[in-house]
């Protein structure tokens, strides 16, 4: 189902489960941001994690692989663009991308899968180089910090012999 309930959500609940969790972030000093303009009839939107993939340079703007999410990612976008935080690439065409299919295994190298909701088309765009990339052409070098994104499955030569397990 592309649809994550099984019955009806009670939106006064779920605030103030929200704002329990907001609560225990800025207790433990994390900036909590919001999206301003989701709009109700989008209640996945508070999956904020597929709409987008941090990078320690910037945000990837997904485009989710379910047509009923389908315009989320817009509203995150604004809010990133609204505090400032650089936007390196924004998934389109036929490529789809949620970012929770990106995973981190140190702060220079992350994992993206291919599933349900990330396609072939939106792993080749999370992984393609930017601007002023090295000879590695997943590597990308940022005012001297550099990460990597690489395909699940492929071994990186910083760690010879390992190899995550494709999905």
């Amino acid at each position: 189902s592309s649809v994550l309930f099984e019955g009806r959500m009670d939106p006064e609940r779920a605030r103030a489960q929200h704002d329990a969790m907001a609560d225990l972030y800025r207790a433990n000093g994390v900036q909590v941001h919001y999206i301003e303009k989701m709009q109700e009839h989008e209640p996945n939107g508070m999956f904020v994690r597929d709409l987008v993939a941090m990078t320690p340079e910037g945000a990837i703007v997904a485009r989710p692989g379910t047509s009923v999410r389908r315009g989320e990612a817009r509203y995150a976008a604004e809010a990133l663009a609204r505090l400032g935080v650089p936007i390196l690439r924004t998934i389109a065409g036929s490529g789809t991308f949620e970012g929770a299919d990106l995973m981190w295994f140190d702060r220079d190298l992350a994992f993206v899968g291919i599933s349900r909701r990330t396609n072939p088309e939106g792993n080749r765009q999370v992984r393609e180089p930017r601007v002023g990339a090295d000879e590695d052409p997943r590597r990308a070098d940022d005012g001297g910090r550099a990460f990597q994104v690489r395909l699940a499955g492929e071994t990186d030569r910083r760690y010879p012999g390992r190899q995550q397990p494709r999905p």
